[in-house]
């Protein structure tokens, strides 16, 4: 029973692919689920072993067979005709369902809504699929079958998040893994699934810790079952995870592990998959000669098993490796024959990206015209779905194009529009780090209340026995008053034990918290390294713009000349604007509570720019990006730690940067 799913992997040039380009290759790379979730029997190869569904049929057809031998024959013959005939299919699951309802059993009747939903969302039919996994869940709920009913949820789990019900979705898997807290505490296959899925869901939405987590949960409950078509699955999710966090080296070995078991049972459509996700991650790596071996391996498993989404990508990532190593030719030979493939299936989404790297190819090449006709409709189709990864990524090549063709304007209006998507960009990226600690945090209080309600169930229960104990002593007489008294120590005994549990489970709450406020401030910090960053890669960009212009001045007369003086000073006004300095400090004194309390105490006669000076330290930059995010030169830098000593009175041999770095210490 698994879960038939891939992922293709577009790095190309892009650091993480975009929201919207996610969705898409889950959308277009999910098999919906083969896979009868309420017969327990493998299938039958129709092709393969007719003799034994002529076996089947005698059975069935046999007017002297009991009614439940009937039943099975038409279940097992349903499954064998589902994967070729789905009308024969319907047919035999029809007359399974008259024979469960003729025997009155509830739990077929249930099986039966189950497999038609299956079937309706084989079809495509997935309102009316959606209406039978209800009707199965119903029924599985109320027959306490939690392996069917899991199952089932997950099931319909997976249509809602097709369909963009992602709450919905998300509540299904979390029924799944959060029984009741006096259930069973061995977890089942279907959980382990249902976390795959929360984890694939939570990667879509952009919350890679989210989705690493519960990737991690799927593949330990994964392997403890030992299915290991399914345990390569959830390798391959992981990877997959592992990627978007940028952990490259983590999601190849994951990747590796996942082709080795998919190689030993022949499943070669996923390896044409996974060797792609392996070479387009050595294509981010620039290890272009494993990225071209793996890329070829692909592309041939691909065009065996007929795959020609994988085709595609394979394709177009050899295209790309190419063209980063200048072998233009062989590059446009892989691009044109991809470009070709996706008109022919109009696979629009996926030829704007080839598109994107052909216009790449041809500006390398010195062909900036035939390189703006092909980014062009690229960026055209990008606009129209709002795939704003892709369309900064475009407007900085047709930037460049322009710029290497001589088009400054051009150039200009194009880096422009870069630099607002980029903005764009990081403000999105800030709302879904903040919506992603809430629901980790939402996740922690849930679960704290479950671990509660399993503690309160056990106090009742323990409250319980004393109270009847407590009865049975007063109806006793003699030595029964005795046993009585016995008893009740024993039970002070356990009650104290249980109170000692409940004393170590909330020191156990206490690290938990403590581990989280750990990973707060790592947060924290990688969020100030990151704005820091931006703002001297905002200050490089702009100083090299403003260069550019004066430039460019030099070449104009009369009111262009103006127009450029103008543009000029509005450069200027942004990189001295104050705000994006007040929005560092908050975040630096959020993470370093203590140092401006100890830089005042101990300096207290140190300038404005000085004290900026020393937080650039503490965060132990390079003079460079001081200069850029100062906005001075670095022998400017030079003089300020020059007169930065002389005020707190230390001489040359002190480094002023590992003096701030250990100042709390």
């Amino acid at each position: 029973m698994r879960h038939y799913m891939t992922i293709t992997s577009w790095k190309v040039s892009f650091k993480f692919p975009s929201k919207e380009l996610r969705m898409n290759h889950f959308m277009k790379t999910i098999i919906l689920p083969l896979f009868l979730l309420f017969f327990l029997f493998p299938p039958i190869n129709q092709a393969q072993d007719k003799q034994k569904i002529d076996s089947l049929l005698a059975v069935y057809n046999n007017e002297q067979s009991a009614d439940s031998s009937k039943l099975d024959a038409a279940k097992k013959l349903f499954n064998a005709y589902l994967y070729y005939d789905q009308e024969q299919a319907g047919i035999y699951l029809s007359q399974a369902y008259d024979l469960a309802v003729k025997t009155g059993d509830e739990n077929e009747i249930a099986s039966y809504h189950g497999s038609k939903g299956i079937l309706m969302e084989m079809n495509g039919q997935l309102d009316s699929a959606k209406v039978y996994y209800w009707k199965a869940i119903k029924t599985f709920e109320k027959l306490k079958d939690r392996n069917k009913l899991e199952l089932t949820r997950f099931n319909l789990g997976m249509i809602e998040f097709s369909q963009g019900n992602i709450q919905t979705a998300i509540d299904l898997m979390e029924q799944n893994i959060n029984p009741p807290p006096m259930d069973t505490k061995e977890y089942t296959t279907s959980q382990g699934i249902s976390y795959g899925l929360l984890g694939r869901i939570y990667s879509n939405q952009g919350y890679y810790q989210l989705a690493l987590k519960n990737a991690l949960m799927a593949l330990k409950i994964i392997e403890s079952t030992g299915e290991e078509l399914r345990i390569a699955d959830a390798l391959n999710d992981l990877a997959n995870t592992e990627s978007a966090l940028a952990h490259y080296q983590k999601s190849i070995d994951y990747q590796n592990k996942a082709i080795a078991i998919y190689k030993k049972h022949g499943d070669k459509y996923y390896m044409a998959n996974s060797k792609n996700n392996v070479g387009s991650t050595y294509l981010v790596l620039k290890d272009y000669p494993n990225a071209v071996k793996n890329l070829k391996e692909s592309l041939a498993l691909a065009k065996e098993v007929g795959s020609k989404g994988a085709e595609i990508s394979a394709l177009t990532n050899l295209g790309q490796t190419f063209t980063e190593q200048g072998k233009y030719d062989r590059a446009l030979d892989h691009l044109q024959l991809a470009l070709a493939k996706c008109k022919e299936d109009g696979r629009g989404n996926v030829q704007s990206e080839v598109e994107y790297v052909l216009g790449k190819l041809y500006s390398k090449s010195g062909q900036y015209t035939k390189a703006l006709s092909y980014l062009n409709q690229s960026i055209a189709y990008a606009d129209s779905v709002q795939k704003n990864h892709l369309l900064q990524d475009l407007f900085l090549e047709r930037a460049n194009t322009y710029e290497s063709k001589g088009s400054f304007q051009a150039a200009l209006a194009d880096y422009k529009e870069f630099h607002s998507l980029s903005d764009t960009i990081y403000d999105g990226e800030q709302i879904a780090a903040i919506e992603e600690l809430r629901i980790i945090h939402d996740l922690e209080t849930k679960e704290q209340k479950i671990e509660l309600l399993a503690k309160n169930a056990e106090i009742d229960a323990i409250k319980k026995t004393r109270l009847w104990t407590m009865l049975l002593a007063a109806i006793g007489i003699g030595g029964i008053l005795l046993w009585a008294q016995w008893q009740k120590r024993r039970k002070e005994k356990l009650l104290h034990q249980k109170q000692q549990e409940i004393e170590s489970q909330k020191r156990k709450v206490a690290e938990l918290e403590n581990e989280r406020l750990n990973h707060e401030l790592d947060f924290k910090k990688q969020e100030l390294t990151s704005k820091v960053l931006q703002l001297c890669r905002k200050n490089e960009f702009l100083q090299s713009l403003n260069k550019d212009v004066k430039d460019f001045k030099s070449e104009f007369e009369g009111a262009d000349k103006n127009y450029f003086d103008k543009l000029s000073r509005k450069i200027n006004r942004d990189m001295d604007v104050d705000t994006d300095w007040q929005q560092f400090l908050k975040s630096f004194e959020s993470v370093h509570p203590n140092f401006k309390k100890i830089l005042f105490q101990k300096y207290p006669n140190l300038a404005p720019n000085e004290i900026r000076m020393a937080y650039l330290m503490r965060m132990n930059l390079e003079s460079k990006d001081i200069a850029n995010l100062l906005n001075i030169t670095n022998d400017g830098v030079k003089k300020a730690r020059y007169r930065m000593r002389k005020k707190m009175g230390k001489d040359s041999a002190i480094n002023l940067t590992a003096y701030f770095l250990n100042l709390e210490a």
